[in-house]
């Protein structure tokens, strides 16, 4: 058997590592283990199944962060009023529900800069903000 903490090839029929005293558990039914040339070599044959796992089926989180991002994407160029709310609640309901958190959060971040040049945009065109704060930004 082969210590899992430090990868000793112990006796069969042991409990406990014999270099660190970890306890061995059994291999799996459908797991088996060679030994050759007097410990030199080691060959674990995993059954097929493991090897090609069945993909998840998509959850609606995934759904929901794959619209966020794309809405994101979007309104930062076009329709910014509109999609970028759209693309920060999808993104964050998105984030909350499923296990692909990088484009979610990569949806959070476009959306929430969109949203923030959006409405300075909108305060400069109403003249609440002068012309010279935002040089270069909206330019």
């Amino acid at each position: 058997m082969i210590c899992k903490k430090c990868s000793y090839v112990n006796n069969d029929e042991s409990k406990f590592c014999q270099n660190c005293g970890e306890l061995l558990e059994a291999p799996a039914k459908n797991v088996q283990t060679e030994i050759i040339n007097n410990n030199s070599a080691l060959t674990v044959h995993v059954p097929q199944k493991h090897l090609n796992p069945t993909p998840k089926a998509k959850s609606l989180g995934d759904v929901f962060t794959i619209l966020g991002f794309v809405f994101s994407i979007v309104s930062f160029f076009w329709f910014g009023i509109v999609l970028a709310p759209c693309g920060l609640g999808f993104s964050i309901y998105g984030y909350r529900k499923n296990n692909t958190k990088k484009l979610a959060v990569a949806g959070i971040v476009i959306a929430a800069l969109s949203v923030i040049l959006k409405i300075c945009s909108i305060l400069t065109n109403l003249d609440f903000i002068p012309e010279w704060v935002l040089s270069g930004v909206l330019s």
